[in-house]
């Protein structure tokens, strides 16, 4: 039985491919919600690498960048992204 529900808060760099086994494998029922943490990411993903106090986290903060934009211009998903912390995401799937 599909969720209706998914929390994704692991490897930030695979984020993108764990939303995609669930679309894959269709475990997610229509209008299922799925939410993200660290979808800002200290804003590392939006800032220039001469900001970074912690370089070593410019990798992550790179592929949430493309996280969150593969998300934007997937056709099966909408999201927002609420600005506490360091981010959290609700994407919806439309079936």
């Amino acid at each position: 039985q599909p969720f209706d529900l998914v929390f994704v808060d692991a490897n930030k760099s695979e984020y993108r491919r764990y939303i995609e086994l669930l679309l894959e494998h269709k475990l997610l029922a229509p209008g299922a919600q799925i939410v993200v943490d660290n979808t800002l990411y200290c804003g590392i993903p939006y800032t220039e690498p001469t900001m970074d106090a912690q370089p070593a986290r410019r990798e992550f903060g790179n592929a949430i960048r493309e996280f969150n934009l593969w998300v934007k211009e997937h056709p099966n998903l909408r999201q927002v992204i609420l600005p506490m912390r360091d981010g959290v995401s609700i994407v919806v799937h439309d079936a």
